[in-house]
């Protein structure tokens, strides 16, 4: 969930209800909310995802 909003500003965490506890979803999902994008060396690479959705 880091990695995701660190590396790729992702906006969107899926979480697999059947396999994970409540409790752990709510780790994740707190990880995910409070994770800042850390863009540098990564932004590139958001940029070209940003193009391929236009």
């Amino acid at each position: 969930a880091s990695l995701a909003r660190q590396h790729n500003d992702a906006n969107v965490c899926s979480l697999p209800a059947r396999f994970i506890s409540r409790e752990e979803g709510l780790k994740i999902a707190k990880t995910f909310l409070n994770t800042p994008y850390e863009g540098g060396r990564h932004q590139r690479r958001v940029e070209k995802i940003s193009q391929l959705l236009k």
